[in-house]
């Protein structure tokens, strides 16, 4: 076999979403395949802005950033979905829920309503966390712009601002919402993998892309 070939793949966030390369690398897949890959941890939009640049020759974004790409003129090709429901959740603190009169067993658009007035921390600007904030607020008549603030974080920070009380509610995909409601400290407000969202099923939620020289050079 010829030499391994060196890979820069650009991952949005250390979350079960991306999954699909971890398993490669701890199951040796992409060693079988003999590629040498290199992760780089982008926040949101940057993994595809690091793959437009050719910074990164991979990423897995979600179908929506990659078909915005090309709805601005980028070259980008997609080898195929990897996870084909939405993945996001929002979860808000427990005693500011609680001040709010909603629990889990509220109704949908009851726990959204909660929002107005928060404190939201999102993955990215941009990216597919911040739509599931902009899409919770606008089902219930809410501006998401004018009627909450919008907190930009990487998701292992999230948790620790809810406990510090730095923030009221996040946006991010599993373990990390999960965790916070199993530790007691937020509610579920919206699930993606819950099925608050069916009219979202099947989305494209993650796809794996490239530039396409990047696939013609090998």
């Amino acid at each position: 076999r010829s030499a391994d070939i060196d890979i820069v793949m650009a991952i949005p966030a250390p979350t079960l979403t991306f999954s699909a390369n971890m398993i490669a690398h701890d199951a040796g897949y992409y060693k079988k395949e003999g590629l040498n890959v290199t992760d780089r941890a982008l926040s949101g939009v940057a993994s595809t802005n690091a793959v437009i640049a050719g910074s990164a020759d991979f990423t897995m974004g979600t179908g929506a950033t990659f078909l915005r790409a090309i709805a601005n003129g980028q070259k980008l090709l997609a080898i195929g979905t990897l996870v084909n429901k939405p993945l996001v959740e929002l979860v808000m603190r427990k005693d500011v829920a609680a001040a709010a009169g909603i629990t889990h067993d509220s109704p949908l658009d009851q726990r959204l309503k909660a929002l107005k007035g928060k404190t939201v921390a999102i993955q990215g600007v941009g990216s597919i966390i911040h739509a599931m904030q902009r899409l919770a607020a606008r089902r219930v008549g809410l501006d998401p712009d004018k009627d909450m603030l919008v907190a930009p974080m990487n998701p292992p920070e999230m948790l620790p601002a809810i406990k510090s009380k730095r923030i009221d509610a996040y946006a991010t995909s599993l373990p990390f919402t999960t965790q916070s409601v199993v530790e007691g400290d937020t509610i579920m407000l919206v699930s993606g993998p819950g099925g608050d969202l069916p009219e979202f099923i099947p989305f494209d939620y993650v796809v794996l892309y490239t530039r396409p020289e990047v696939c013609e050079k090998q």
